[in-house]
């Protein structure tokens, strides 16, 4: 039989090629690539034979037309050329990532040739100590406390995290009563004589330690402060800071702050 009577093998191994578009292109008699690739190319004899191929979409079109173009002889080589590169696992990748790139022989020996003087290593260091010094984090100032005040902080963090979380009674029935405290004072309050299924109400058995009542979680006693003559309430900056008053503007503000900052006073909430 002739090339012409049988459909080429070119054309069976495209891509998404099914029986039935073989039946097609054979009923067409477009049995070689030569006579197939002139009718992808024509828009016009396209439209007239693709509502004929099934499932044959305009990105299928374009990788026949690539495949066809390319000469008899083009795949096989392509094959050779892969089969010739050696594969790689996972872990010689990793492998030859972590290696250090080969450096030329002349840069080799220039590196072995010159030595670097002693003023280049200064220069070299005092610029590493520069970089370092603006990146440095400055920590915040602490407080200088006794063992019992520090053991008694450690103390109220822990009861506090036990502490169940008060609500009004009610709380869940009204909106207005979702928010705050009101101590129970109804004659038939369930939560007012403490039964077994209500939430529990504020007592003195809650309370945290007495001598670090009212600090602030870093052991600092707070001093409100308004302006940059309050600072002088402050008579010890190892036991007390400063707090910036809400209504204080910006301005006045950074004045407190740098003032703050000569004094060695710190301030609770800088901004």
């Amino acid at each position: 039989m002739s090339e012409e009577s049988t459909l080429s093998d070119r054309l069976v191994n495209l891509p998404h090629m099914k029986d039935a578009h073989i039946a097609v292109l054979e009923k067409e008699g477009l049995l070689t690539p030569e006579k197939l690739l002139p009718i992808l190319k024509d828009d016009e004899k396209w439209n007239e034979l693709h509502p004929k191929l099934k499932g044959i979409g305009p990105k299928t079109r374009e990788k026949w037309i690539e495949l066809l173009k390319e000469p008899k002889d083009a795949a096989p080589k392509r094959i050779e050329k892969r089969l010739k590169k050696p594969v790689e696992t996972a872990e010689e990748k990793t492998v030859a990532k972590k290696m250090p790139k080969p450096k030329e022989k002349e840069e080799l020996e220039v590196e072995a040739t010159e030595e670097p003087e002693e003023e280049e290593i200064k220069e070299e260091e005092e610029e590493a100590v520069e970089i370092v010094d603006e990146g440095e984090y400055v920590p915040k100032q602490k407080a200088k406390l006794p063992d019992a005040i520090i053991k008694a902080l450690r103390m109220r963090k822990e009861i506090s995290s036990k502490r169940p979380k008060f609500l009004r009674e009610e709380y869940h029935r009204y909106v207005r009563m979702r928010t705050g405290w009101k101590k129970p004072r109804g004659m038939h309050s369930k939560a007012r004589r403490k039964l077994r299924y209500r939430r529990k109400n504020v007592s003195t058995g809650y309370c945290g330690p007495k001598l670090v009542r009212g600090l602030h979680p870093s052991g600092f006693e707070e001093v409100p402060v308004f302006n940059v003559a309050d600072l002088e309430k402050i008579s010890n900056p190892d036991r007390q800071a400063a707090r910036i008053g809400h209504s204080v503007g910006m301005r006045k503000r950074e004045l407190i702050i740098d003032r703050a900052d000569e004094l060695g006073i710190r301030v609770l909430n800088r901004s």
